[in-house]
C-alpha cells in the first residue's frame, strides 16, 4: 500500500507537471496551476459523491469547469508578462485554496469526505493518456504557433501621438556605401551624435576595376 500511494502521488505529479510543461512552451510562467487542480479535484469529488455519477463523467465535467474558469482568469492575466503573471497567478492559487478551506459544503479545512478509492492504475492510465495526447499537441500548428509567440516578440505599436525621439531610429552608426567609376567604394558612417556628426568618419576601400587597374 505504501508503494502504490507513492506511485499515485507521482502519477498526480506527472500530470500537474504537464500542464506547467504547455504553459512555458508559450514563454510565460504560471503559478496558479495547483489552484486549477483544486478545482478539478473538488468538483469530480462532489460529483461522485453527491451528484453519483461515475468517475469518468465526473473528471470530464470538472476539467472542462476548471478549463471555463481558466479562460475567465486568463482574459485579464494574460495582459501580464514575466513575473507579474506569475504573481497574478500566485494569487489566484491563494484565492483558490482560500476559498475552499472556508467553503463548508466541501468539507472546509477538515476536507471533502466519501469519494470511492480511485486505484493507481487507473491514475497511470491518465497520466499516460495526457503524456501522448501532449506529444500528438507537439507535432500539430498549434503547438508550432505556441512556439513562435515564445520565440517572437511583437513589434512596437505607434500612435500618432507618439514623438518622433521616442520611435526606434537606425543604429547610431549607418554605414552607407558610395562607389565612384573608379571601382573604389567610399564608406560614410555617419552616427546620431551631434558631436561625432560634426566630423563623420570616412574611410576608402578599393579592389579591381573593369579596366584592372587597382587603387
Amino acid at each position: 500500500m505504501y508503494y502504490a500511494g507513492i506511485l499515485a502521488d507521482v502519477g498526480i505529479l506527472v500530470l500537474g507537471a504537464l500542464s506547467v510543461y504547455i504553459i512555458l512552451s508559450t514563454g510565460q510562467l504560471s503559478l496558479g496551476n495547483a489552484g486549477f487542480m483544486g478545482i478539478g479535484a473538488y468538483l469530480t469529488s462532489w460529483l461522485t459523491v453527491q451528484a453519483g455519477l461515475p468517475l469518468t463523467p465526473s473528471l470530464l465535467i470538472a476539467a472542462l469547469a476548471a478549463g471555463a474558469i481558466g479562460v475567465v482568469v486568463g482574459f485579464p492575466a494574460l495582459r501580464l508578462k514575466g513575473i507579474y503573471l506569475a504573481m497574478a497567478t500566485l494569487g489566484f492559487g491563494e484565492m483558490v485554496r482560500s476559498f475552499f478551506l472556508n467553503f463548508s459544503a466541501m468539507g472546509g479545512p477538515e476536507g471533502f469526505h466519501g469519494m470511492q478509492h480511485v486505484s493507481t492504475g487507473t491514475i497511470w492510465i491518465w497520466a499516460i493518456l495526457v503524456l501522448v495526447l501532449v506529444m500528438v499537441l507537439e507535432t500539430s500548428q498549434i503547438w508550432l504557433r505556441f512556439a513562435r509567440y515564445a520565440t517572437t516578440k511583437p513589434p512596437p505599436v505607434w500612435s500618432a501621438s507618439t514623438p518622433p525621439a521616442s520611435r526606434s531610429a537606425p543604429s547610431a552608426l549607418a554605414p552607407r556605401s558610395r562607389r565612384s567609376p573608379a571601382g573604389c567604394s567610399r564608406i560614410i558612417t555617419s552616427t546620431s551624435n551631434p558631436v561625432i556628426s560634426r566630423s563623420s568618419v570616412r574611410s576608402t576601400s578599393c579592389w579591381p576595376s573593369s579596366s584592372g587597374v587597382r587603387r
